[in-house]
């Protein structure tokens, strides 16, 4: 792929509101600057941050025991409402402020739509591969061999009066915060952030590395145990962000992408560490 992606000129290119030729255009016009790409590339780790805050102190006044455990464990509940929502709502605004509505980002096809359910499904399949590879990659550069010699279990650690909210978060997981996350972050790195960083610098590699930077850097917020488990999290995710950012140029439709996101989330933040709680009552 060459330096410069703007060199297409297909029509479904240009009639697209939020193709990168069309984003060029309001980069000369002024209408976009690098603000608020650039923060919204990065806005989702301070709001993650926010969500386990507020739920140490939750456990903290119920006097728990495991109150920073319990916090780490429920981040997958607390993004929902302290990273999602506030980034769909100030999309919202931001693409209001472009002459756009949250619907383009997502660029769906009616005609399309069948497909783009079939291809996100298949997207699953090849993201859950990638994010495995990706994160053993991760793994063994922090670790080293012995990186998947000593595996700890979802739920070590926590005692049986824990184990209903426990059970809960991972339902949680499961059903809901996985479509949140999916719908969430695809909005903000893919649809909203890359594409107008590649119209900013004309380029594809500094918005591939930024975009890169700023979905790494979010997930060190679900690894505060220890420096080398942020790490490891961090490279992972590194990692794995070209292959979201790639694919989303090369289909130019968000859809496929948050579906493929969200099954690979709900299989590995809910239902597999759901399967092993209830496996050990």
């Amino acid at each position: 792929m060459g330096t410069d992606v703007l060199s297409h000129s297909s029509k479904e290119f240009q009639e697209n509101p939020n193709s990168i030729e069309a984003l060029k255009q309001k980069v000369r016009d002024g209408r976009i600057r690098p603000l608020w790409p650039l923060l919204m590339n990065f806005i989702r780790l301070p709001l993650v941050l926010i969500g386990i805050l507020l739920a140490y102190l939750l456990f903290s006044a119920l006097h728990s025991k495991q109150a920073f455990s319990m916090a780490m464990l429920s981040s997958n509940v607390t993004i929902t409402f302290t990273a999602d929502l506030v980034c769909v709502l100030l999309l919202r605004w931001l693409t209001h402020r472009e002459g756009l509505r949250l619907r383009d980002l997502f660029g769906i096809e009616r005609n399309k739509l069948l497909r783009d359910i079939l291809l996100g499904l298949l997207l699953f399949v090849l993201l859950f591969v990638c994010l495995y590879i990706a994160n053993t990659i991760a793994a063994l550069l922090v670790y080293g061999p012995t990186a998947f010699s000593t595996p700890r279990s979802a739920t070590s650690g926590y005692d049986a009066s824990t184990l209903p909210i426990v059970t809960g978060i991972f339902l949680f997981s499961t059903f809901i915060s996985p479509l949140t996350i999916g719908i969430a972050e695809e909005l903000t790195y893919r649809a909203y952030a890359f594409p107008r960083l590649i119209a900013l610098t004309g380029r594809l590699w500094p918005a591939l590395l930024l975009s890169a930077l700023g979905f790494g850097v979010q997930h060190i917020a679900f690894a505060l145990t220890g420096w080398q488990d942020a790490l490891a999290r961090f490279l992972g995710m590194f990692l794995m962000a070209p292959v979201f950012c790639l694919l989303y140029l090369k289909m130019k439709r968000l859809l496929p992408l948050v579906i493929g996101h969200w099954l690979v989330d709900a299989v590995g933040l809910g239902l597999f560490p759901l399967l092993f709680l209830l496996t050990q009552q």
